[in-house]
């Protein structure tokens, strides 16, 4: 929501720049009883994002933030690290329950954000889900989703969730998706789902050209379009999508036919 506020103009002068900062930092055990209470938290000490075993997240901490630069023509976009592109953010309203996903709520703030970039669903190469490792959360996102990419894609989509790789930073969480999109782009790479082992027979991905990838892989762009999606356990639900390019040359990762590399396909 914060990259948000700082994509719209102020109401007296359109802003240049701007800093957006998101963190968490578990200082004291009051988060830990409040979120045991619902259940929220998992047993195992880590995020089984997508995976048969997700049981809920593992909290996790840090600080990260990005300036943001307006943009004054194509020559100075060559030379950005990432480009924010479109954004959006909106309110479940009323649900099931205050904590429980809203599906169609999903599906229009990624609508929403990518009319506002002028993308179509086909050119999203990379969805870093908010993912959360619960055994709700997960099927309803892969299910917006789902509603929203189209099934007709030249190439599948990778589907990607940072909480795997740091936990859940809650307040930060949207920011490290963000800076972890940015790295993919950077890198031409899409970061694995780690402790993902059997996939969550709940997702519905039967005819969807989905890959949840298990190692790091080299997705063969040397630029593309990713989407970062986080929602708040209140309702509130937010999306970016990002363009980047591969500034930093290939890391090292498998390569090969997609279909030799996971089993989780089509």
């Amino acid at each position: 929501s914060k990259l948000d506020d700082q994509q719209t103009p102020n109401i007296t002068t359109d802003l240049k720049h701007g800093l957006v900062i998101g963190s968490n930092l578990l200082l004291g055990p009051g988060g830990y009883i409040s979120l045991s209470g619902p259940g929220m938290l998992t047993h195992q000490g880590r995020c089984f994002t997508f995976d048969n075993s997700a049981d809920g997240f593992a909290r996790g901490e840090g600080v990260g933030s990005v300036k943001l630069k307006v943009c004054e023509d194509s020559v100075e976009a060559s030379g950005r690290v990432a480009m924010l592109i479109g954004c959006s953010v909106n309110q479940d309203g009323r649900s099931a329950s205050m904590t429980a996903p809203h599906g169609p709520s999903q599906q229009e703030v990624i609508r929403q954000s990518m009319r506002e970039a002028g993308l179509s669903p086909n050119s999203i190469t990379i969805a870093e889900c908010h993912g959360t490792g619960t055994a709700l959360g997960d099927p309803i996102e892969i299910g917006a989703l789902r509603g929203v990419m189209r099934a007709d894609r030249a190439r599948p989509i990778l589907k990607t969730s940072s909480k795997t790789n740091l936990g859940h930073l809650e307040a930060g969480a949207g920011m490290a998706g963000l800076i972890k999109c940015i790295c993919m782009l950077n890198y031409s790479s899409g970061a694995p789902n780690i402790h993902l082992l059997v996939l969550n027979p709940h997702l519905d991905v039967a005819g969807y050209p989905v890959y949840f990838e298990s190692e790091l892989l080299d997705y063969g762009n040397n630029s593309g379009l990713t989407g970062v999606s986080s929602f708040g356990f209140g309702g509130t639900n937010a999306r970016a999508d990002v363009w980047g390019h591969a500034t930093k040359g290939h890391r090292y990762c498998i390569t090969g036919p997609l279909e030799s590399l996971t089993q989780f396909q089509r």
